[in-house]
Parts: C-alpha cells; structure tokens; sequence
C-alpha cells in the first residue's frame, strides 16, 4: 500500500512537470521577438535568459520537447505497473487510457490554455529553468538537432528568410486597435506609413492654379502683402514674361529686407534657387531630398517640363500624420452639404474624392483628375456659370468659372444623401 502511495504522488509530480512543460512550450512560442526584445529594455527579470532561448528556437523546442517526452514516458510507466499491482492482465489497457485521459486533461489543454493568457509572465518565470535544461540536455539536443536539421533540409529545403509580409503588418496593426493597444489615429498613421513608398508627389501637391506666388518683377512689399494673404513662409517667384518659376522667396529673407524698411525694393537679391521634382517621384525619395538639399519647398513639373503644382515638406508629413494646421490656416471644405441631396464642391476637388465621399461613380475616358476637369470634359468646352450637366444619376451645376477653369459646382444627387436611410 505504501508503495502504491509513493507511486501515486511520484506521478502527481510527474503530471505537474508535464503540464508546466506544455504550457512553457506554448507561452515561449508566443512571446513574439518584438516582445521579446521590448522587455529587455524594460530590464525585466529573467528577460536576458528569455532573450537567449528565443535566439535559438529550434534548441528551445528540442529542450522542452526532451523534457515533456521523459516526464510522460515516466508517468506510463509508473501507471503501468500500479495498474498491474491492481488489475493484473488488463492493466496496459487500463494504463493507456487513464493516461492518455490525464496527460490530455492535465499535461496538454488545462496548462496551454493558461500559457496562452499569460504567455508573457509564464515565459519569464521559466526561462532561467529551461536555459539551465538546455545546458544539461545539450548532447541529447545536439544529436537530435544536427539529425533533425538534416533530415528536414534533405527534403523540404534550405528554410526561407524570416520576414514579415506587408498583409501581416497591416492585420497585425488592426489587431492591435481590436484589442486596444493602439487607437485609430496611431492606426491611421501606421497605415500611412506602410503606404508612403508608394504614393507619388502629383497625388499630394498643390496644383498650379492654386499656387500663390509673385512675378520677378515684385517690390518687398507686394511680397509681404502675398505672404500675409497666403500665410505661407515660402512664396515661389513667377517670370514676369514667360510665366515660369525662377526661384523661391523666404519670408526670413523678406522680413530682414522690411525691418530695414526697404518695402519698395526689388527682391531680385532674395530669389532663391528653386528645387525641381518630377510628378512621378515617389514621397520617401522626395523627403530624403528635402532633406539633403535643407530645403522644405519644391516645384513639380510634368513629363515635358512644365510646372504642374507644388510640393512642402508639410504635404509629405501630412500624408502620415493627417492635416496639419497652423496659426494662419483656415479650414477648408471641398465638398460643402447644402441639403439632403445637394452639395458644393470646389472644381479643384479630386474626382476619387468626391466619389468616395458622396458613393457616386463619375469616370471619365480621359486623363482628368478634378471633378472641374471632369465637367468640362464631359461638355466638350469651358462652361459658363449656370451651365448644367446630367450624369450617373447626378445633376451638376456649374457655379463659377474662374481663370479659364471651373472653380465651384453644385451636385444634386437623384437620390437620398449617402448613409442616410428610409425612416419608413
């Protein structure tokens, strides 16, 4: 009878060392490298042993899998023999099915599910112990590494570089807002980052009618009446004849010029060189130049050379951080809600916006951006304020025509507003 007890606590034990390596193998495995690395910083206890063991994962496993095997070998045969002491010739049969029934209960789900809610406590708590086995196993791991390592590359290959894919860092961030560890701001502008590389400086620069800038020809003090009117610190300068950007104009430069009261003199001596970029230029390459050439404004021409719009450093940094805005901004609504079904719309909006924003599906066969481009390729001519146009089920309404372009329309939509539902 003392002997069955002793056995009977000896596999208690057993079970116990089973499920704490089940439950290690799951925690150690989920602790991400990232994590890892980040509770390092933190100089949490036990993190540097954490670290060691994730450097060499297949060593963690060989350990903890080597050690779950002789704990559960052991207890089948402890079982083994008290089922013999007790049933006699039936007992290998009962022995496997208590076992089986204990190891899966107690040694593999109850100790897993626990590891997977507290992976990180789990995987500090015991990383020392399994870095001390790794030590003591270690021929045993390294004959079954260097076989399995063998075996495994004869038929599946040489592993492939670990990376993580763009499609897992984007689920990856909205698992994080899911769970709360990042907002929708932080969110957004994770996601904007992923796609920086890949937008390019026609998607994001001010378009030339609406660049505010002076002719060579300005005296300090028409500059200083653009720069109060605009708000902005850099003004581009214009031809007087020709009509193309000779330079740029720093209101540092200006100011030095006003405080000497100087306010009718030229501003040849303050033109600077300008930066010209092509529209094709991707943003990350943009933001590497401004930055080498120390310079936070750029011209952008097209294929054939001509000005086709501006670009700031504070464009680029608002295509990851959202609009930013200044003393001196005003905010500005492109698309402006007149009623349930109608709304203004600057001519300057581009045409994916308002159908994204308005669920509408305007296309046009040609190469037009703007919803204005959009009207007047639609109509065959530059139209006159009043002028309308019918299409996919919209209604547009030209309301102002302003330097040979459509400035203003208003679209009445043959249907209810977007979002908003029958209350019927």
């Amino acid at each position: 009878m003392q002997s069955l007890q002793a056995e009977l606590l000896i596999l208690a034990g057993l079970l116990s060392f089973s499920a704490f390596f089940s439950g290690v193998e799951t925690a150690l495995v989920s602790v991400s490298p990232a994590r890892t690395n980040l509770l390092l910083k933190k100089k949490l206890r036990n993190a540097e042993f954490l670290q060691k063991l994730k450097s060499d994962p297949h060593r963690m496993l060989t350990t903890i899998l080597i050690g779950n095997n002789l704990v559960n070998i052991a207890a089948a045969a402890i079982t083994t023999d008290m089922m013999i002491k007790l049933v006699g010739s039936n007992a290998v049969g009962i022995a496997t099915g208590v076992m089986t029934l204990f190891i899966l209960v107690f040694g593999e789900i109850t100790p897993k599910s626990v590891a997977t809610r507290y992976s990180v406590q789990m995987s500090l708590f015991s990383a020392p112990i399994i870095y001390f086995l790794s030590k003591v196993f270690f021929p045993l791991s390294w004959f079954l590494d260097l076989f399995t390592l063998k075996v495994i590359n004869k038929l599946f290959g040489p592993p492939p570089e670990p990376k993580i894919t763009e499609e897992e860092l984007r689920n990856y961030i909205k698992l994080s807002e899911q769970s709360g560890s990042i907002d929708k701001n932080e969110t957004r502008m994770l996601e904007n980052i992923i796609e920086f590389e890949d937008v390019i400086v026609k998607e994001i620069m001010t378009p030339r009618p609406h660049i505010v800038g002076v002719t060579s020809g300005a005296t300090v003090k028409e500059v200083v009446n653009s720069i109060m009117k605009s708000g902005h610190s850099r003004i581009p300068v214009f031809d007087s004849e020709s009509g193309s950007v000779v330079g740029v104009i720093i209101v540092k430069d200006v100011l030095e010029k006003v405080a000497r009261g100087k306010l009718n003199a030229k501003i040849e001596s303050l033109v600077r060189e300008p930066l010209f970029v092509p529209e094709t230029m991707r943003l990350n390459e943009l933001l590497t130049l401004f930055r080498r050439k120390k310079t936070h404004i750029a011209i952008v021409v097209d294929e054939y050379g001509t000005v086709s719009g501006l670009v700031t450093l504070e464009d680029v940094l608002e295509e990851i951080v959202g609009d930013l805005f200044d003393e001196t901004d005003k905010p500005v609504k492109e698309i402006r809600k007149l009623s349930d079904n109608q709304y203004s719309v600057s001519g300057l909006a581009y045409l994916d916006d308002v159908n994204e924003k308005l669920s509408l599906n305007l296309e046009s066969d040609s190469d037009v951006e703007s919803i204005g481009g959009y009207v007047v390729d639609k109509l065959g001519h530059l139209p006159v304020a009043g002028e309308k146009l019918n299409d996919s089920g919209v209604e547009i309404t030209v309301k102002e025509v302003k330097d040979n372009r459509v400035d203003k329309v208003v679209l009445k939509l043959k249907r209810k507003s977007p979002g908003k539902k029958n209350s019927k």
